[in-house]
């Protein structure tokens, strides 16, 4: 009876150090698999719709586009409402897959090269970059909150940053139906 109750309890162990290590793992394994989708989009070709379609989930699991949407207005997202607030997220998520489906659509020998992952207080960092088949390497550092990422860093320039400078200028010039209008228009532009 001994041997079982200290089998049970070393199994037991086991598995949570598994889940402990596969916790750790999950944002390399996340950005693994968009890497993937996308190597897979590039070599589809096809139309950014078929594009789209192929990403759409990878994506649409991966990034946590709330946080997005909030970071990308500040202060400006409780006077958008909950209405305003799930719109602007869905034009986020919109944007996102038409983004990618645009950016990732020939393949030429590209390569994802995984160079680690870094945990800190405020969370986690995926550090890639992608090897272009002329040697040049862009670096991709994907920041994660929350098992999810919410911010994309590209040869050092953060989409988030970019995003919130823009977006926060439209809003102040034009307001918020304005900004909607103009993600729209940048969504049917990459479509």
């Amino acid at each position: 009876m001994k041997k079982i109750c200290f089998g049970l309890q070393l199994l037991a162990l086991f598995l949570l150090l598994g889940l402990l290590v596969a916790a750790r793992a999950e944002p390399g394994a996340q950005v693994d698999a968009l890497h993937a989708v996308l190597i897979k989009a590039m070599k589809h070709g096809g139309t950014a719709a078929e594009r789209t379609a192929l990403v759409e989930a990878t994506v649409g699991g991966s990034f946590d586009f709330e946080t997005i949407a909030r970071v990308s207005v500040g202060r400006d997202w409780q006077k958008i409402g909950a209405d305003g607030q799930k719109r602007l997220t869905e034009l986020l998520r919109q944007l996102s897959l038409a983004t990618y489906a645009d950016r990732f659509d020939s393949f030429e020998g590209q390569a994802f090269v995984q160079d680690g992952v870094v945990t800190g207080k405020s969370g986690t960092v995926v550090k890639t970059h992608i090897l272009r088949s002329n040697g040049e390497k862009v670096s991709l550092y994907y920041y994660f909150r929350n098992g999810r990422i919410f911010n994309v860093v590209a040869d050092g320039v953060s989409d988030l940053a970019l995003r919130r400078a823009d977006y926060g200028s439209i809003l102040r010039r034009e307001g918020f139906p304005a900004l909607l209008t103009h993600i729209e228009r940048n969504i049917d532009e990459l479509r």
